[in-house]
């Protein structure tokens, strides 16, 4: 089945969002909890939770990840000229419809309404990829959508194409 790539220890909370159990360099706990509506909370044990608004969490999330630094301000503005798209990628695993056949022959854009922005194939990046590329068992695609696109899509490369 196609799926979305998370840390084995992201633990669904039904009608809530997502939870993100870690562990310090000292052993401790932190609890991160993403909302539906984008709000974040993060958790400590002891201690009260601490509200991120959703701007501030891409923010802080970028700077993590040490991609890039985005000003909450700035975040906030992308999310409002972007207009909703999600940026997001999903795993090929070997009995989904999709795996053989090319992202032309799919007609995933008129279908689903998912961009293919990249394939991850591997340690290669195809980067904007051709319509004749043929997707394989393990490829990791990197698209662009408006978030209620994303779950039909999945559904789409698993049982539809």
């Amino acid at each position: 089945m196609a799926t979305r790539p998370q840390p084995s220890h992201v633990i669904p909370l039904p009608g809530v969002g997502e939870r993100l159990a870690c562990t310090d360099t000292d052993g401790g706990t932190l609890s991160v909890v993403r909302h539906r509506n984008g709000r974040v909370e993060l958790h400590r044990p002891g201690a009260p939770p601490v509200e991120l608004d959703p701007a501030t969490a891409r923010s802080v999330g970028a700077f993590i990840t040490g991609h890039y630094v985005l000003d909450p301000a700035l975040a906030t503005r992308l999310a409002e000229v972007l207009g909703g798209i999600t940026f997001d990628w999903v795993r090929l695993d070997a009995d989904d419809a999709a795996v053989g056949r090319t992202i032309d022959d799919l007609a995933i854009r008129r279908r689903t309404g998912v961009t293919i922005v990249a394939v991850l194939r591997g340690s290669h990046v195809i980067v904007t990829p051709d319509p004749d590329l043929a997707l394989r068992a393990g490829d990791e695609l990197v698209i662009a959508c408006n978030p209620a696109d994303l779950d039909g899509f999945v559904r789409y490369l698993d049982e539809g194409a």
